[in-house]
């Protein structure tokens, strides 16, 4: 066993035999005991470290059988005095040994204590900061008498802050520190808020119910004593008023200070913004539909070949949801797989073109994932309900064919041959919808939207790749998790890489993931994990694209490769590292694999996966852990900012 990954790792590792006795350990371990690495090995681990939980004994004394025990709390006790708090773990390995790991909570528990203290004593601050503003108070009252001779003249001066604030569209309140209203409100109140403000509470104005009362009262009572600064306290208090039915009221504080600058109160400004965001939304729907368009007029093609797709889709969950109608008990235990399969992959096409179709999709996918069976067959309102969900998806599906009917024909399939639509139109009829006025922004808006597509469009398809191979293997593996989806590339550029990636989502499933049953063996979930991380950065002055696709199963054993190496003459099997030696496997006709199927076998996927990226000036790297799994990075050059110069000079000309 090759002992270099556990020295850099600050958890504990300890690997003992049979007997107890240790024979290796990390520097970690060293420290957690007080006692150094030479003294350490060969010892009886028991001897040097005494545990609450009685772990060891456990591990000493348990079944072949037994091959792991998980994490669990103890209090630990070294030999040399050291004492603290361990989370524990213990994984048989080879040869009757047993690799212990522990993870030392000391620290956290040491630090949870003194923040308590901390806690105490800011509680304890403001008390006395409360007590002060009682005396402030009391001082205050002596001035009542001075604030009387001084009212007549601010009655007057009160006539023409109204008739200013009456003038303005916008609900002005202003509220003391304990969240009372003052005389002072403009007549828009009346109107936008359905309310005379003096003399009530600002909790009632803003509906706070019973279980925020507590939270809005301390941040009142904060507001005024400013010990965090105005600006940064009016963000965290109630942005918007939920009491006016069907608009959307803005709110705003402002601080009326005194001449020491403290407040004496506050200004809430509520703002009808129902028209702004009623434009803004049907802006934003509107900019989904003409994207929407546009992506169909520039992938006609691929478009026409979803619709395809869909309609056999559709119409086959349509026919085979008959029998369960006729005979309820029909296992339907079954034909769920079926159907979750189906609509899963109606999903993933949809989500290109169609936002509410892919909803009704995922509702009925939900709906599927969660139904509860009664032995094996559907109840008769559950059997409705899945009527309803198809019935929906049909609806939806037969709503963006008459969105669309104008590009594709009133059934989607009977497309007459046109003229593609030139740069000129496209350019013509994005300018009619945005309005741009500088020349590069329109042509960068129009290289972006027209031309870049989000990676996941050439990526989403390869999960029902995924899952159709692992149902064929007898697999389990679930659907695939993308992170950073929304990553922009050139299609045109990166097809051929993007398509090639197909071989590594086979080889993940078909090489990686295991069996349930080994895998449930092993300690892992029965359903096998692939994601796949896109991201941009910046290395050297050029700007890269990476892709990582990620398993969790069962990795590459460099052993493995070493054989092969040697099988196959291919040199530096014992000269390399087993991180240089998995790179063979990117090698032409390289595989580990002793037969040959439809799904691999060939050891011509990975190969064909790095000719692409390196074609494009890139490089790929392999990286495996045995028994955790496999990770693939690709990284080409993403010249984003190249294309979109070319048409800006393009369009200069």
């Amino acid at each position: 066993m090759n002992f270099k990954y556990f020295d850099t790792l600050l958890d504990s590792i300890f690997l003992v035999d049979e007997k107890m006795e240790v024979i290796y350990c990390n520097e970690a371990a060293a420290e957690l005991t007080g006692i150094s690495n030479r003294r350490l090995r060969s010892s009886q681990l028991k001897k040097v470290l005494t545990l609450d939980n009685n772990l060891i004994s456990k591990i000493e004394n348990s079944p072949k059988k037994t091959d792991s025990f998980p994490y669990t709390e103890s209090k630990y006790t070294s030999s040399k005095g050291k004492t603290g708090i361990v989370w524990i773990a213990a994984q048989r390995v080879e040869n009757n040994k047993w690799l212990l790991i522990f993870r030392n909570m000391t620290i956290e528990a040491v630090l949870q204590k003194k923040y308590q203290v901390e806690i105490e004593e800011k509680k304890a601050m403001i008390v006395k900061l409360e007590n002060a503003q009682k005396e402030l108070e009391k001082y205050s009252k002596n001035l009542e008498d001075m604030v009387r001779d001084r009212t007549k003249l601010l009655n007057k001066a009160n006539q023409l802050l109204k008739a200013i604030l009456n003038s303005l569209g916008q609900a002005l309140i202003v509220f003391d520190e304990k969240g009372r209203l003052l005389p002072f409100f403009s007549r828009v109140c009346e109107d936008l808020l359905g309310l005379r403000p003096p003399y009530r509470w600002l909790g009632k104005v803003l509906n706070i119910s019973k279980g925020e009362d507590e939270v809005f009262q301390t941040w009142l009572r904060e507001l005024f004593k400013e010990k965090i600064p105005f600006d940064s306290l009016k963000d965290l208090g109630p942005k918007k008023l939920s009491t006016v039915a069907d608009r959307h009221i803005e709110l705003d504080y402002f601080p009326i200070r005194k001449k020491d600058g403290k407040i004496s109160s506050v200004v809430m400004v509520g703002t009808d913004k129902t028209e702004e965001y009623k434009a803004k939304a049907e802006a934003i729907r509107d900019r989904k539909y003409v994207q929407q368009i546009l992506k169909i007029t520039c992938n006609r093609p691929l478009f026409l070949t979803f619709l395809k797709d869909a309609r056999r889709i559709i119409t086959g969950l349509e026919h085979s949801i008959s029998p369960f109608e006729k005979n309820a008990n029909v296992d339907f235990a079954t034909s769920r797989k079926f159907f979750l399969r189906a609509i899963h992959t109606l999903k993933g096409g949809s989500m290109a073109y169609s936002t509410l179709l892919a909803e009704s999709c995922h509702e009925m996918e939900v709906f599927l994932i969660n139904l509860k069976l009664v032995d094996n067959n559907l109840t008769g309102s559950d059997f409705e309900k899945f009527q309803d969900h198809l019935k929906r998806v049909r609806e939806d599906f037969e709503s963006l064919l008459k969105q669309t009917k104008d590009i594709v024909g009133p059934t989607g399939f009977n497309w007459s041959s046109k003229t593609s639509n030139s740069l000129n139109e496209l350019h013509r009829i994005t300018t009619q919808f945005f309005n741009l006025k500088s020349p590069s922004a329109r042509m960068s808006y129009m290289a972006r939207e027209l031309f870049f597509e989000p990676i996941i469009n050439a990526l989403s398809d390869f999960d029902d790749v995924v899952l159709s191979t692992a149902a064929m293997l007898g697999k389990k593996v679930n659907p695939i998790v993308f992170r950073n989806p929304d990553v922009k590339v050139f299609p045109e550029k990166y097809s051929n890489l993007l398509a090639s990636l197909i071989h590594a989502f086979k080889n993940s499933v078909d090489h990686g993931i295991e069996f349930p049953s080994v895998r449930k063996a092993n300690g892992k979930p029965e359903t096998g994990l692939i994601m796949v991380t896109c991201e941009e950065y910046e290395e050297k002055n050029v700007n890269w694209l990476k892709i990582v696709i990620e398993d969790d199963g069962s990795g590459i054993d460099p052993r493995a490769i070493r054989r092969k190496m040697v099988e196959k003459n291919i040199p530096g099997h014992d000269k390399q590292s087993d991180e240089e030696v998995l790179q063979n496997i990117f090698l032409s006709r390289f595989t580990t694999k002793e037969s040959v199927t439809e799904i691999s076998g060939h050891g011509l996927g990975l190969d064909a996966i790095r000719y692409e990226a390196q074609l494009l000036g890139g490089w790929t790297k392999i990286k495996s852990m045995l028994g955790k799994g496999t990770i693939l990075e690709i990284a080409v050059p993403n010249h984003i900012d190249e294309l979109i110069n070319r048409l800006i000079d393009l369009d200069a000309a």
